[in-house]
């Protein structure tokens, strides 16, 4: 496991993080009863997922279950689904057919790309503060 991974589920454990109280709050949020329409569901079940995964509670590598975590959050299946083909859109998560989905590992280069994107946006940072600098 990496380094990242052990950090978040070590903060996943400490917090004592699970995918239920995830879900609870996004509900709380809403307040909804915890069954409702499937639109809903899917706006609930991506943040919640999102979060999941960001936190360490569903580490890098793990599989996406659809069944499983459908039950977990009392929703249906069809938002699952949803969900993660959104999580891949966002890169959060791979699903591959008559395997599953699962939760991406981040690899050296999207880490590097990232730092590429932070360096470049830097940059544009500082020369828009220096345009806008004014003598004192």
């Amino acid at each position: 496991m990496s380094t990242e991974g052990a950090a978040n589920n070590t903060r996943a454990q400490r917090g004592k993080l699970t995918l239920e109280a995830i879900a609870s709050k996004y509900h709380e949020r809403l307040r909804t009863p915890a069954a409702f329409s499937d639109s809903l569901s899917e706006a609930l079940v991506v943040p919640a997922l999102r979060e999941a995964i960001v936190e360490g509670v569903l580490p890098p590598g793990s599989q996406l279950s659809e069944v499983q975590i459908a039950k977990q959050l009392n929703v249906s299946r069809t938002p699952m689904r949803e969900a993660f083909v959104q999580l891949e859109r966002e890169g959060l998560a791979t699903i591959l057919p008559r395997v599953g989905a699962h939760v991406r590992t981040v690899t050296r280069r999207d880490v590097e790309e990232i730092y590429t994107v932070r360096a470049a946006l830097e940059c544009l940072a500082v020369q828009e503060a220096a345009a806008r600098i004014t003598p004192l």
